[in-house]
């Protein structure tokens, strides 16, 4: 199960890219607009952190700094919350590979929403759990990358850079794991609980 994941996965990539993209991008470029601020001092966070709540740097101090965490905290939320959606464009990619139609992102979105009493059940729990760790693993591999690629850029730009980069980041490593979790799911449907007394 874990194999074909993987080979659906690299098969696919791009797709699964864009699928994830067309989430994490767009939050984490919301994000960085928000808290640029908070951003522009990240290298002295950990000083401004000790400071007293009216003290501030460059209009950040501790109270915002706090605002910053908890506001990521929620946009991680809100990104493992539309993992399923996800989940189910990604296997909307596979069933159009399956019928010899060329799968994109949009195609596959717009299959999920049309679809929206359909939903992915894993058939394999050990896969899920290796997708995760293989997802998590590139995360964070990817994530220093885009911290580092954001660093030279000036101050004025540099939350942007970061914002796309880390945005890409989830997305690559989204992509590994709609493509094993998609692979390693079945599909049911109101009309298979019909016929079959599946839920």
């Amino acid at each position: 199960m874990l194999e074909a994941g993987l080979r659906s996965t690299f098969r696919h990539f791009w797709t699964f890219f864009f699928i994830a993209a067309a989430i994490t991008v767009p939050l984490h470029l919301i994000y960085v607009f928000l808290f640029h601020n908070v951003i522009a001092i990240r290298e002295l966070a950990p000083q401004i952190a000790l400071f007293p709540s009216a003290r501030q740097v460059h209009f950040v101090g501790p109270p915002q700094l706090q605002h910053a965490r908890m506001a990521l905290w929620v946009l991680d939320a809100v990104e493992v919350a539309l993992l399923p959606l996800a989940i189910r464009a990604a296997g909307a990619v596979l069933e159009m590979d399956q019928k010899g139609e060329v799968p994109t992102a949009l195609k596959a979105w717009r299959d999920s929403f049309r679809r929206h009493r359909m939903k992915f059940l894993p058939r394999s729990n050990s896969a899920f759990l290796i997708a995760v760790l293989i997802a998590v693993v590139v995360g964070v591999f990817l994530d220093a990358i885009a911290r580092l690629i954001a660093e030279p850029i000036g101050t004025n730009w540099s939350f942007v850079v970061l914002g796309l980069a880390q945005g890409s980041a989830r997305a690559a490593s989204a992509a590994f794991f709609l493509g094993t979790a998609a692979a390693s799911s079945r599909v049911t449907s109101t009309r298979d609980v019909v016929k079959g007394g599946v839920l």
